[in-house]
């Protein structure tokens, strides 16, 4: 696995799409603010909302899929799941989470394993539309096969990203809320806010990792885009 070319491509093609990907951060953040009020209304409303976000990111690794091919897209294309697929979407993670759940009932470890080989359901189902959830897993499994181990490691270095991205509003957080000047909630707000920020840079990794699987050409050149 190839983790130079997709850092490096991740870097180029969010700097390609700065403008666009920093709109889907703010409807994220809408999304998020509204989530977050009525969640704290009515357990059930919360639910549901949950369900919805499933819907809204898989919008965004959508958008991110199309901005790492250097295909033409807009902040609308993150409504996908809105507008289609969205039933057989819900399945699709529904079945996910199913299937880890049983897998991780045996041990810890079977279970991450299994999730490891799922990852990559999505934007199998975004690619072939016309498969079944259940193909669509069982084909992540399949070209996960032999990469679980740099999927993990890929996953790490992305946590220790989000950690060093997250540190300064940490120390923030920590200081407001050490002058006793804001309520949790505001702190909840501010880390939410500073996560969809920074999602879909992440997700650009995520969606390269797939491609380099996929053995899409990292050769090819975007124009404007300044990378090979």
């Amino acid at each position: 696995m190839e983790f130079g070319k997709i850092f490096s491509k991740s870097i180029n093609d969010y700097k390609k799409n700065w403008e666009k990907m920093l709109g889907i951060s703010v409807y994220l953040i809408v999304f998020g603010m509204i989530s977050l009020f009525f969640s704290e209304l009515s357990d059930i409303l919360g639910l549901i909302l949950d369900f919805l976000n499933i819907i809204v990111l898989i919008g965004v690794s959508h958008v991110c899929l199309k901005a790492a091919r250097y295909e033409e897209f807009s902040i609308g294309d993150t409504f996908i799941g809105f507008r289609e697929r969205t039933g057989r979407l819900l399945l699709l993670e529904l079945l996910i989470g199913l299937f880890s759940f049983l897998w991780g009932l045996l041990l810890i470890i079977p279970g991450i394993v299994k999730g490891i080989a799922y990852s990559q359901a999505f934007y199998i189902y975004l690619d072939n539309p016309e498969l079944t959830a259940s193909e669509c897993i069982s084909e992540s499994e399949d070209i996960m096969d032999g990469f679980k181990t740099d999927y993990f490691v890929l996953s790490l270095l992305l946590g220790l990203a989000g950690i060093l991205f997250f540190l300064p509003v940490v120390i923030f957080a920590f200081a407001i809320n050490l002058f006793e000047s804001a309520d949790i909630v505001w702190i909840k707000i501010i880390f939410s806010a500073w996560n969809y920020i920074s999602y879909p840079f992440f997700i650009l990794f995520n969606t390269n990792f797939y491609l380099n699987l996929t053995l899409w050409d990292f050769s090819v050149k975007a124009e404007g885009a300044g990378i090979e």
